[in-house]
């Protein structure tokens, strides 16, 4: 029985020998492990891109830090807990 076929919502690729699709946080679309680093990246070049989410649920560093190279994640924390986090008013 063939499985239904996963593809990446930003690129389009599909799961491949020896990468397996991320689930992104709706439950009901897949990342490749080299879009959902660009998606935190992108986050932090872009305010209006953070946080960075797939039908509006949001994508959680930590659950996908194995993917995230360390100097994009840490641009990313920076961004969340200095710049981002204030208010507009």
């Amino acid at each position: 029985m063939a499985e239904d076929s996963k593809s990446c919502v930003i690129c389009g690729g599909t799961e491949s020998e020896g990468e397996l699709l991320l689930a992104a946080p709706c439950h009901r679309h897949f990342v490749c492990h080299d879009d959902v680093s660009s998606f935190f990246e992108r986050a932090t070049q872009n305010e209006s891109l953070f946080p960075p989410k797939c039908c509006g649920q949001m994508f959680m560093l930590e659950e996908y830090e194995d993917y995230v190279p360390f100097d994009v994640a840490w641009a990313y924390q920076i961004k969340e807990q200095g710049e981002y986090a204030v208010l507009a008013k």
